[in-house]
C-alpha cells in the first residue's frame, strides 16, 4: 500500500480490503494479492500491475485520514468488503466490527457499528453488487464470537448445516472462583469446542507473562474443568477452520453432526 501510494500522481484512497487492513479488520482467506484503491470519479483507471480500481461513487463522507493515508470510513469500508467477501470471511469482519468497541492497528478504540442500522443499510443498498450475501452474512454475524478462527469456523458449520453452537458458555468451577469460558457449547450433545490458534500460546496478550508451557497447563486445567459439565472436547486449528471439508470431517468424528 506505501508502495502504491507513493508511485501515484494523486494521493489515493484506499478501499475494500486494503482499507480494512488499515482499520484493523481481520481479512481472513486469499484475498490480500492486491492493493484497493477507490476511484473517486477518476477516468483513465483499470486495474493492473497488482492494484484494483472501483468506480463505485464515495463521498466526502466516506473518505478519512488514517495514519497519513486517505481510507474509506470505517462503516463504508465494512460495507464494501461485506459485499465482495465470500460469507465466512465476511462473518468474520462483521462479528468484529458489532461488538461495542473495536482495536484499531495504532493502539487505539474506536466504536463499533450497530448491527441493526447496518443490516437497514444493507436493505436500502438493495441495487448494490454483493448486497444479497452481504444480508446474509450480517444477520448471521454474532459478536460473542472472540477471534476471526471461532467466527470462520462457526460460518462454516451453518453452511454445512451442523447445530448451533452457544458462542462463549460459561461453567461454574468446583471452588467458587469464577467461570470457565468455552468458544462453542453443544449442551444437548454433551461437547464443547474450542478453536486453538497459535496465538493463544505464544502472543503476550493472551500469555500475560506466562511460558508457553504454563500456558499449555493451564489450559489443560480449564478444560479438565470444563469436563465436569461437558464430557467431550473438540479441538481444531486454523488447517481445519478454514477447510469446510476438513471441518466436517473433525467434527463428525468427534459426535457432532450435521441436522440435514
Amino acid at each position: 500500500m506505501r508502495a502504491v501510494a507513493a508511485t501515484r500522481h494523486h494521493e489515493p484512497v484506499f478501499s475494500h480490503v486494503s482499507a480494512a487492513i488499515e482499520w484493523g479488520l481481520p481479512i481472513v482467506g486469499p484475498h490480500l494479492q492486491h492493493v484497493h484503491l477507490a476511484a473517486d470519479g477518476r477516468r483513465g483507471v483499470h486495474s493492473k500491475n497488482g492494484v484494483v480500481w472501483y468506480h463505485d461513487a464515495i463521498t466526502t463522507d466516506d473518505v478519512v485520514e488514517r495514519r497519513g493515508v486517505l481510507v474509506t470510513s470505517l462503516e463504508r469500508t465494512v460495507r464494501d468488503v461485506a459485499c465482495m467477501l465470500p460469507f465466512a470471511s465476511a462473518v468474520a469482519v462483521l462479528d468484529h466490527v458489532f461488538r461495542d468497541w473495536i482495536e484499531l492497528p495504532d493502539g487505539t478504540r474506536d466504536r463499533g457499528i450497530d448491527q441493526d442500522r447496518f443490516v437497514y443499510e444493507l436493505v436500502v443498498g438493495a441495487s448494490r453488487r454483493g448486497v444479497r450475501g452481504a444480508r446474509a452474512a450480517a444477520a448471521f454475524a454474532d459478536p460473542a464470537a472472540e477471534s476471526p478462527g471461532e467466527s470462520v469456523s462457526r460460518a462454516h458449520m451453518h453452511v454445512m448445516h451442523f447445530p448451533a453452537p452457544v458462542l462463549q458458555a460459561r461453567f461454574p468451577r468446583a471452588d467458587g472462583s469464577g467461570d470457565d469460558v468455552s468458544d462453542f457449547d453443544w449442551p444437548e450433545l454433551d461437547r464443547f469446542g474450542e478453536f486453538d490458534g497459535v496465538g493463544k500460546y505464544i502472543r503476550e496478550e493472551f500469555t500475560r507473562g506466562r511460558s508457553t508451557a504454563d500456558v499449555v497447563l493451564d489450559e489443560k486445567r480449564r478444560e479438565d474443568r470444563i469436563r465436569r459439565h461437558r464430557s467431550h472436547a473438540v479441538r481444531w486449528d486454523w488447517r481445519i477452520a478454514l477447510s469446510p471439508r476438513l471441518l466436517r470431517e473433525h467434527l463428525i468424528a468427534h459426535g457432532i453432526h450435521p441436522t440435514r
